[in-house]
């Protein structure tokens, strides 16, 4: 690992990006510069050309550090799915697919599989839905005009 930089503000500029902030945000935090300023000077900082200055590297490095740190068991999970869900000022579509984490983290729905000639599943994106269908509308679907 490549440890701090000695450039002071290219290690904040590192961990600024780490944590999720847009180049062009955390050098505009870090330098203290204009909107255009900030625009070529991010891209140079993080260009292959400037690699030397080792900013890359240790975003990797900081980045793999929290991933391992911050890693969520399923139960974790299946409880911040269920919160937003649960939260109505969170958009329908977000709450929805929420909801449909949450459930399948409890196993509440298996997706849909296909099986091939060989007998190999192959799964798909549509979730299986049953429904109970009366004989009577099969029979009559069944039986030509």
């Amino acid at each position: 690992m490549s440890g701090i930089l000695k450039n002071s503000k290219h290690e904040l500029f590192a961990q600024c990006v780490a944590k999720g902030m847009s180049d062009l945000a955390a050098y505009k935090k870090v330098f203290k510069c204009s909107e255009r300023a900030a625009l070529s000077n991010a891209y140079m900082l993080r260009s292959e050309a400037m690699e030397k200055n080792g900013v890359n590297k240790r975003i990797v490095e900081l980045l793999s550090r929290t991933a391992t740190s911050t890693t969520l068991t399923i139960q974790e999970r299946r409880e911040i799915a269920a919160e937003i869900a649960r939260n109505a000022e969170v958009e329908p579509n977000v709450r929805l697919t929420a909801t449909v984490v949450e459930a399948k983290h409890a196993g509440e729905f298996l997706d849909r599989q296909d099986l091939t000639s060989n007998g190999e599943a192959l799964p798909t994106v549509m979730p299986t839905i049953t429904l109970n269908v009366p004989k009577h509308f099969i029979q009559r679907r069944g039986q030509k005009g």
